[in-house]
């Protein structure tokens, strides 16, 4: 989730890439993580199969015009630095991003957003 803006360069690499990134759409525009939300821009979701070996994560800001082969490379390296380096990716969030009160968004480290077309500066 460090690396999550600096994943956009190779996950949405065109303007419309970003026209799609707003709040309320499929595409998650907050940096979380979750079990199952799907507001969160990184799933790792446990209730597919009960095997604990058997786990996948799932970043879902890439966007269909993403050179897969860049995009998938990108993700693994930032996972295995996040690894290597023993990066705290804090708590995982199970609310309703979009809807949540900004209170509880300020106070929780999600609060950050993905640079996306509501964020920009004109």
């Amino acid at each position: 989730m460090k690396h999550a803006p600096a994943l956009l360069a190779l996950c949405a690499p065109t303007t419309n890439s970003y026209k799609r990134l707003v709040p309320g759409f499929e595409a998650p525009v907050n940096i979380a993580y979750s079990e199952a939300n799907r507001t969160a821009s990184v799933r790792i979701p446990n209730n597919y199969t009960s095997s604990p070996k058997a786990k996948r994560i799932e970043f879902r800001c890439p966007d269909p015009s993403s050179n897969p082969y860049l995009a998938f490379s990108s993700i693994l390296m930032a996972g295995l630095d996040g690894v290597k380096n023993n990066i705290d990716p804090g708590q995982p969030t199970d609310i309703n991003i979009y809807e949540a009160p900004a209170d509880i968004l300020e106070k929780n480290s999600f609060y950050s957003r993905i640079p996306c077309r509501s964020t920009r500066s004109t």
